[in-house]
């Protein structure tokens, strides 16, 4: 879990945990990273988060993929998503003149 803080998480297996990464209120580099077949959700970021999200294998992850929910947004980049439900929740902004 991240909490609160910039991090690395770059070249790893992560894999056969209940989540594989939960970013709150985070600024993560995730990088090249191989998030598989864990019980729950395989990338879940939350509480305006703003990850750099680039090159990963995301894949059989029993639940949803990629979660990415309040206000959080980034840079999402090559990644491979397979064999798994992939939600995203879009919140239409108003812009005055």
């Amino acid at each position: 879990m991240i909490d609160a803080c910039k991090s690395w998480i770059i070249r790893n297996e992560i894999f056969h945990n209940n989540d594989g990464i939960i970013g709150i209120t985070s600024v993560p580099l995730i990088e090249n990273n191989h998030i598989i077949k864990n019980k729950n959700i395989g990338v879940m970021l939350l509480k305006d988060s703003r990850p750099q999200l680039v090159n990963n294998l995301i894949q059989q992850n029993e639940n949803i993929g990629l979660y990415i929910r309040d206000k959080s947004h980034g840079i999402i980049i090559k990644n491979t998503v397979i064999y798994i439900f992939l939600f995203v929740r879009f919140r239409k902004i108003k812009r005055s003149i």
